[in-house]
């Protein structure tokens, strides 16, 4: 359970735990939270001192994992027949840092998503900082269409 206080919490208003879990997220225990408003995807976490480095702050590989997941659920959030996002590139550049007991708040934007790929574009910020700003690019596997008996298909 995030511990966060004071204007973190205000930020974190709305949000709810994360639909899902998946083995790497509960090695690295990431507690996310989501936050979806038409078209803006936000994912919160807060930095335990197991997402530290040696200067006490939120090490990179921390934060690009979390983008990661915010990145494909953007993605994932733009059409019901996208069963799942598989990052195929990423970038994150570092503009600051997000101290231990910060909150991370990554908001995640889906651009043209097609057929086979999706690309999506994020800020994270820490205390009203950005701490970093990336894009991804994701492979779509999508829920099969049913043929209906005349050959056209229907979901």
């Amino acid at each position: 359970m995030m511990s966060a206080s004071g204007s973190q919490i205000d930020e974190l208003r709305g949000f709810n735990p994360l639909g899902f879990t998946a083995p790497f997220l509960d090695a690295i225990s990431a507690e996310l939270l989501e936050l979806t408003t038409g078209s803006l995807t936000q994912v919160a976490v807060e930095v335990k001192a197991a997402h530290c480095n040696l200067r006490g702050s939120a090490h990179g590989g921390f934060v690009a994992a979390v983008a990661d997941v915010a990145l494909g659920l953007a993605v994932m959030r733009t059409d019901s027949s996208i069963e799942s996002a598989v990052t195929v590139q990423m970038a994150v550049n570092y503009t600051g840092a997000a101290a231990l007991g910060d909150v991370i708040v990554i908001d995640a934007e889906a651009g043209h998503v097609g057929r086979n790929l999706g690309f999506a574009s994020m800020t994270a910020r820490s205390r009203g900082r950005v701490v970093a700003q990336g894009s991804g690019i994701f492979s779509l596997r999508r829920t099969p269409v049913a043929l209906d008996d005349a050959g056209a298909g229907s979901q």
